[in-house]
C-alpha cells in the first residue's frame, strides 16, 4: 500500500504541458517548439539545486515511461521535493557507473 502511494505521487509530479518556449529533449536531443506537449520533471541536482528536464512525445509516450527513465539514467539523484535528496534508491546503476568509469578514463587521459 505505501509504496503505491509512493509510485503515485512520482507520477502526480511528472508534468505533461504545452511548451511556451523553445526547449530540447533530455534523451534524443530534437527540439521541442511552442504548442506542441512534452512531459516534464524537476529533478535534484548537485548541492541541493533543482534542474529541469523534459522529454518530447517521440522518446516517451506516458509518464510511467518518464519514471522509467528517472530510475534507470545516469543520474544518481531523484524527483525533486518527491524522492529524498540522500536516500533515493533507483531500479538499475548500469548507466550511472558507466558515466563514472568514462569520467575517471577522461581524467587520466
Amino acid at each position: 500500500m505505501i509504496k503505491e502511494l509512493k509510485r503515485l505521487i512520482r507520477l502526480l509530479a511528472i508534468k505533461n504541458k504545452k511548451c511556451r518556449v523553445y526547449s530540447r529533449c533530455r534523451l534524443c536531443g530534437c527540439d521541442i517548439y511552442p504548442k506542441e506537449r512534452y512531459y516534464e520533471v524537476d529533478r535534484w541536482y548537485r548541492n541541493r539545486r533543482i534542474i529541469r528536464m523534459c522529454y518530447c512525445n517521440q522518446c516517451v509516450q506516458s509518464k510511467e515511461d518518464v519514471l522509467q527513465e528517472v530510475d534507470t539514467d545516469s543520474m544518481l539523484y531523484g524527483i525533486a521535493w518527491v524522492d529524498s535528496y540522500k536516500h533515493f534508491k533507483k531500479k538499475d546503476y548500469t548507466r550511472y557507473y558507466r558515466r563514472k568509469m568514462a569520467d575517471k578514463i577522461d581524467k587520466k587521459e
